[in-house]
C-alpha cells in the first residue's frame, strides 16, 4: 500500500498515535491539517506532507480549528544530519535571536553560512526562518488560548515591534493578530495546552515527582504538579494538569509580570516528555517478552525530566547511598539553608539554590556528609564552567565522561543526570541496585538489544520492581 493511501486511512481513523508524523492538506480550500482534525476532506482532495514546513511551502496555512502548530514534534527529517539534530533544538532557545549569527555558529564549530546551506537543502528554509516558524506558532497559540493583549504576545514571541510582529503574522498566516484574537481583556492567569501522542501514563510521572519532590517550591497532588520558577529575575507559578480527552497536558502560568512562557512551554515538553513516540518505544521494547508484559500493565510511561540541570544532578547526588525519604530531607535543608527568599502573591517561598549560592555556602544545615557537600560544590563549579546549552552539544559518551571526571560522582549518578536533565534515551544505570536485581530476575533482557529506548526500559523497570526489591536484601 502506498504511503499516501496509508496516511489517509489514518486521517479517517483520526487516531492520536499519528499526530505530528504528517500532516493533510486540503486542495479545496488550502488549509492543511493534523490527522487528529475533524475534518475528512474526499481523498481526490487530500495531498500528504511528512512536515507543517512542507505544506507551507506548497502554499497552504495551518488549520484554524486543529491548529497544525501544537502537534507533538516528530523526530524524523530532522534528523537526517548530525548538524541539524544539534542546532534544531537551539532553535527554540528563549535568547536564540539575541545571539549574532556567526557566534551561534561557532557553538558548532562550523560558519553561519555553512549551516543556512545544510539547512537550505534539508528544508528548503534557513535555521533562522525556522527559529520565526516556531515563534509564530507560539504567538498564534498564545493569542488563541490565553487573554494576554497582542503587545504583549508580540514580545513573548521575540518581536520587538508590533508591525513587524503584524506583519510576519499576516505573511504566515493570511490574517492579521486581532482577526483570531477572542478577546483583548488582559489576565495574571494563563492557561496553555501541550500536546502528545497517547499513550501517556500521567500516574507514573506524578508518582515519580512526587517522590523526588524539591520541597518546599515544588508541590503534588492526585492531579497536578506545581512549582514556582524564576526566570530572567520575573517569578511565576506553574500548575500542570491532565487532560486525556484532549491528550494534552495544561499549564496553567500565573505571575506577578510577564513570565517568559515561549521558554516555559520548552521546559516543561522536556520535562513531561510530550515529544516522546509511544508506538516507536513499544516497537523495539515489546521484542522482549518480560517488558511487553510490563508494558502491557503500564502503557505511556514517560521519561520525568527536570526543570534543570542543576537540579537534577543535586537531586541525584544528595540521593547516593540514602533512601528516597533520606535524599528528600537533605534537598529541602539545601533549599532552605541557602535558596533565596522570595514573595509571592504576598506569601514567603524560597527558589532553589543557584550554584553560585551553593559553592558559597557552608551547607552547615545539610545533614550530609563533608565529601558529598565537597560534591555539591564540585558539580556547581562543573555548572557555571560548563553552560547548559554547551553541554547539550556533546556527544552521549564525552558527556558521561565529563560527569563521572567530577569528584564525587560515579557512573550511577551521571546516569541519573543524563536521564532526567539531557534527556537522553540510551542510558541503562546497570549499577542501579532495583535495575541490577531486576536485571538478575530477568537475564533474558539484554540492554544493547533496546537501543534507541534503554532509558525507557529503565523505568519500567523502576515502576515495577522498585516496591518490590528495594527491601529485597539488606
Amino acid at each position: 500500500m502506498q504511503k499516501e493511501e496509508v496516511y489517509y486511512k489514518a486521517m479517517l481513523s483520526r487516531d492520536p498515535r499519528f499526530d505530528g508524523k504528517f500532516f493533510i492538506g486540503v486542495k479545496t480550500t488550502k488549509v492543511y491539517c493534523r490527522p487528529v482534525c475533524p475534518a475528512k476532506p474526499l481523498r481526490k482532495n487530500a495531498v500528504f506532507f511528512d512536515s507543517f514546513i512542507e505544506a507551507e511551502q506548497a502554499g497552504f496555512r495551518p488549520c484554524m480549528r486543529c491548529k497544525p502548530e501544537n502537534a507533538p514534534s516528530f523526530k524524523d527529517i530532522s534528523e537526517n544530519t548530525s548538524l541539524i539534530k544539534k542546532v534544531l533544538p537551539f532553535l527554540k532557545s528563549d535568547d536564540f535571536f539575541e545571539i549574532p549569527n556567526e557566534d551561534f555558529a561557532k557553538k558548532f564549530n562550523v560558519t553561519d553560512r555553512h549551516i543556512r546551506r545544510v539547512f537550505a537543502k534539508e528544508f528548503g528554509l534557513t535555521h533562522t526562518e525556522i527559529a520565526r516558524i516556531h515563534r509564530l506558532n507560539f504567538s498564534r497559540k498564545l493569542l488563541i488560548e490565553t487573554n494576554i493583549p497582542v503587545h504583549a504576545v508580540a514580545y513573548q514571541s521575540g518581536f520587538n515591534s508590533i508591525r513587524r510582529f503584524n506583519d510576519a503574522f499576516k505573511s504566515r498566516f493570511h490574517q492579521v493578530p486581532g482577526e483570531i484574537r477572542r478577546n483583548n481583556k488582559s489576565n495574571q492567569v494563563i492557561k496553555l495546552y501541550i500536546n502528545y501522542r497517547p499513550p501517556y501514563h500521567w500516574e507514573h510521572i506524578l508518582q515519580y515527582y512526587r517522590n523526588h519532590i524539591l520541597a518546599p517550591f515544588e508541590s503534588v497532588n492526585d492531579t497536578s504538579y506545581s512549582r514556582l520558577i524564576e526566570i530572567n529575575r520575573e517569578i511565576a507559578r506553574i500548575v500542570v494538569t491532565h487532560e486525556p480527552d484532549k491528550n494534552a497536558i495544561v499549564v496553567t502560568v500565573q505571575g506577578e509580570e510577564s513570565p517568559p512562557l515561549f521558554e516555559i512551554v520548552n521546559h516543561l515538553k522536556r520535562m513531561f516528555d510530550t515529544d516522546c513516540d509511544p508506538s516507536s518505544v513499544q516497537h523495539i521494547l515489546s521484542k522482549n517478552k518480560h517488558l511487553a508484559a510490563i508494558m502491557a500493565e503500564n502503557e505511556g510511561i514517560r521519561i520525568p525530566g527536570s526543570w534543570s540541570v542543576f537540579e537534577a544532578g543535586v537531586f541525584a547526588i544528595l540521593g547516593q547511598l540514602v533512601s528516597m525519604k533520606q535524599a528528600r530531607n537533605l534537598v529541602k535543608q539545601l533549599i532552605t539553608a541557602c535558596g533565596k527568599g522570595v514573595y509571592f502573591n504576598n506569601e514567603a517561598h524560597y527558589l532553589f539554590p543557584t550554584p553560585e549560592q551553593v559553592i558559597h555556602h557552608s551547607l552547615d544545615e545539610v545533614k550530609t556528609t563533608r565529601i558529598r557537600k565537597n560534591t555539591l560544590r564540585n558539580f556547581a563549579q562543573f555548572i557555571l564552567d560548563n553552560p547548559e546549552q554547551d553541554l547539550r552539544l556533546l556527544p552521549d559518551n564525552e558527556l558521561h565522561a565529563r560527569l563521572i571526571s567530577i569528584k564525587g560522582i560515579g557512573k550511577w549518578t551521571a546516569d541519573v543526570i543524563m536521564m532526567r536533565a539531557f534527556n537522553i534515551t540510551t542510558v541503562m544505570p546497570s549499577t542501579d541496585l532495583i535495575i541490577k536485581r531486576a536485571l538478575e530476575l530477568h537475564p533474558e533482557i539484554d540492554p544493547k538489544k533496546l537501543q534507541p529506548w534503554s532509558s525507557y526500559a529503565a523505568f519500567l523497570l523502576w515502576h515495577k520492581y522498585a516496591p518490590l526489591l528495594s527491601k529485597a536484601k539488606n
